[in-house]
C-alpha cells in the first residue's frame, strides 16, 4: 500500500483546487498516481474516516480524500472490465473495510452517503450491505423527526437544488443519483414519487430517470408513479415525448407498465411538445480504443449560444455515459474544442453516429448496465431525436461496408495488396498501439517461463484469439464504418478487408492488424510482469 504521509500530501494538494473550487494540475497529479496506485484506496478509507472523526475536522480534506477514493475505484472498475481478478478483489476489499469501519462507530451516515456516491461516480456497485448499514446508521438519525415533516423538508430540499442548477432536469438528476444510489429499491423508488409531486416542473421531469433504474422493481414502481402523475395533469408534454423515447430502451418485461401510464397520459389528453431542433455543426469521433471505447461529441447550435453532446459508446456494454454542456459562449466553446484536440479525433458524419448508437442501445448489457438518463439529452442537443434501438451483425456490417466500397477492393488479389499495405495503419493512428489483450486468461497463457516473444505471439495468435475472433471482427468492422463515414479521406479498407478476411476464416498470421494486435498484447504483458534480475 501507498505511504499514508504520501496520499496525506496528495490530499492536501487536492484540497487546494477543491477550495478554488475547480480542478486543476494538482488534481491531475493524484489521478496520475492512483492510476499507478489504486490499492491506495484502502488507506484513503481509514484517513477519511479519521479526519472525518475531528472535532476541527477540515471539510475541504474530507472532500478531498473522498475524490480520491472515487477516482482509485474508477480505476479498479477499469481493471475489472479488463478481466483482472486482482481488480474485483480491491473493490470487495474496500467494501469489506467500510463495512467494519461502519459497524464499529467509525463513520456517521453523511460521509459514508459521501464514500458510497463515490461508487456511483465510479460505475460501481457499492453493494447491499453497505447500502443496508447506511439506511441503518440514517434511520438512528433519523428516528427523532416525524415521517411528514422529512417528506416535507425533502421536497424543499429538492426545489432548492433545482433553481441551484438553473432548472436543468438532467444536470439535477445527476447530482440526486449519486446520492439515491447508496440507498435501497424502496427509498430509491420514493425519492423518484416524490419528485413527481415537487411544485417545479423540473424536479417533476427528473423523475423520469427512475425508468432507467438498475432495479426492475423501481423501474416499474416509477412507471405506476407516472401513471398516478397523469390521472391529475402532473405529466408535461416534454415528460411524455421523453416517456416514448424511453419505452423501447427498457427490458420488454419493463414496457407494459410504462405503456400504461403513456396511455394515461394520452387519456387526458397530454398534447406531446415537439423536441428542439438544433443545428449540427460538427460531429467528432475517437477511433475506437483498445478497451472498445469510442467518444463522440456533437457540436450544435441553440439560439444565440452553443452545446456539446459526448456519448461514450463502449464493447460488451453499449452506452457507457453521456453528458452535454449548454449555453456556450463563442469563446466558451473555442476553448473545450481546443481542450478536445488532445484526444485523437476525427470529423465523421452524424448518419454514423445515429447507426452507431442504434447499435448500442440495442445490445446494451441489460440489466446490469441501463442505458443512461442523461442520454436524452445528449440525443436531444445534438439531434439524434429518433434515434432507436438496433443491432447491426457483423454479417450486415461487413455487407454495409461492402456496398460502399469500389468493386476493385473485392477482387482477391487486391485484397492481398490492402493486407500488406494495412502494416503501416498504426503508425497512422495512434490509438491503434492500445489494441491488445489483457487479463487474467492473457496472464495464465503468457506466464510460463523460458518462452521467447516470438512463441508468446504465436501462442496469442493460435491459442486466444482463436476464443475472441467475434470481438475483433466487430471491432475491424465498426473502425472501418467510423473512417468510411469520416469526412476525410481515411484508410478504412484496411480494417474492412481485415474484418472481411477474419469473418472468412483466414489464419490470423495473414492479417497483418491482427499479427501488431498479438504483439502489442505481448509487450503490454512483458510490461506489466517485469523479470527479475538474478
Amino acid at each position: 500500500m501507498a505511504a499514508p504521509v504520501t496520499l496525506a500530501h496528495l490530499g492536501k494538494l487536492v484540497a487546494e483546487d477543491v477550495a478554488a473550487g475547480q480542478p486543476g494540475a494538482n488534481s491531475q497529479l493524484v489521478y496520475d498516481f492512483l492510476g499507478l496506485q489504486p490499492q491506495a484506496v484502502l488507506d484513503l478509507v481509514e484517513m477519511v474516516a479519521a479526519e472525518a472523526g475531528k472535532k476541527r475536522r477540515n471539510e475541504n480534506m474530507v472532500t478531498a480524500y473522498a475524490h480520491m477514493i472515487g477516482q482509485a475505484l474508477e480505476f479498479a472498475r477499469y481493471g475489472i472490465e479488463a478481466g483482472h481478478s486482482d481488480a474485483a478483489e480491491l473493490a470487495e476489499n474496500v467494501r469489506q473495510r467500510l463495512l467494519a469501519i461502519g459497524k464499529g462507530g467509525q463513520i456517521e451516515p453523511p460521509l459514508l452517503l459521501l464514500i458510497l456516491s463515490q461508487f456511483a461516480t465510479a460505475k460501481l456497485d457499492a453493494g447491499p450491505e453497505l447500502r443496508e448499514l447506511l439506511e441503518q446508521l440514517a434511520t438512528r438519525r433519523a428516528r427523532e423527526i416525524p415521517e411528514s415533516q422529512a417528506v416535507v423538508g425533502l421536497e424543499n430540499h429538492f426545489e432548492e437544488l433545482v433553481r441551484a442548477v438553473g432548472g436543468d432536469p438532467f444536470l439535477f438528476y445527476s447530482q440526486l443519483s449519486e446520492i439515491s444510489e447508496a440507498f435501497s429499491d424502496d427509498h430509491r423508488a420514493a425519492m423518484g414519487s416524490i419528485l413527481l409531486q415537487s411544485s417545479e416542473a423540473p424536479a417533476r421531469e427528473t423523475a423520469l430517470g427512475w425508468l432507467l433504474d438498475r432495479s426492475a422493481s423501481v423501474r416499474n414502481l416509477a412507471a405506476s408513479a407516472l401513471e398516478r402523475a397523469a390521472a391529475v395533469d402532473g405529466v408535461s408534454g416534454v415528460m411524455l415525448r421523453r416517456m416514448i423515447t424511453l419505452r423501447n430502451w427498457l427490458p420488454e418485461s419493463d414496457r407494459a407498465s410504462l405503456d400504461r401510464a403513456i396511455h394515461a397520459c394520452r387519456r387526458k389528453p397530454v398534447e406531446i411538445t415537439p423536441c428542439p431542433q438544433p443545428q449540427v455543426r460538427d460531429v467528432l469521433a475517437s477511433v475506437i480504443d483498445g478497451a472498445g471505447a469510442q467518444s463522440i461529441f456533437v457540436v450544435s447550435r441553440e439560439g444565440r449560444r452553443n452545446a456539446i453532446a459526448c456519448i461514450l459508446l463502449k464493447g460488451g456494454v453499449g452506452i457507457r455515459d453521456a453528458w452535454t454542456r449548454h449555453g456556450l459562449t463563442r469563446s466558451e466553446l473555442d476553448e473545450f474544442l481546443t481542450q478536445l484536440e488532445e484526444i485523437e479525433l476525427l470529423p465523421v458524419s452524424l448518419d454514423y453516429v445515429r447507426i452507431a448508437v442504434a447499435h448500442a442501445l440495442a445490445v446494451q448489457k441489460i440489466p446490469e448496465a441501463m442505458p443512461p438518463f442523461l442520454l436524452l439529452d445528449a440525443m436531444e442537443a445534438g439531434g439524434l431525436q429518433n434515434v432507436q434501438p438496433e443491432e447491426l451483425p457483423a454479417d450486415r456490417l461487413l455487407d454495409m461496408l461492402a456496398e460502399r466500397a469500389d468493386p476493385a477492393f473485392l477482387r482477391p488479389e487486391m485484397a492481398d495488396e490492402i493486407l500488406k499495405a494495412s502494416r503501416d495503419l498504426p503508425d497512422e493512428l495512434g490509438t491503434l498501439d492500445s489494441w491488445f489483450e489483457e487479463g487474467a486468461e492473457v496472464d495464465q497463457l503468457l506466464r510460463a517461463k523460458n518462452l521467447t516473444r516470438s512463441k508468446q505471439i504465436e501462442l496469442v495468435q493460435n491459442d486466444l484469439f482463436p476464443r475472441r475472433i467475434k470481438k475483433w471482427i466487430e471491432r475491424l468492422a465498426w473502425t472501418a464504418l467510423t473512417l468510411q463515414y469520416g469526412e476525410e479521406d481515411e484508410p478504412w479498407q484496411g480494417f474492412f478487408i481485415s474484418a472481411r478476411e477474419l469473418n472468412a476464416g483466414r489464419a490470423m498470421n495473414e492479417i497483418p492488424r491482427m499479427v501488431r494486435v498479438a504483439a502489442n498484447t505481448v509487450d503490454a504483458f512483458i510490461a506489466s510482469h517485469p523479470r527479475k534480475r538474478r
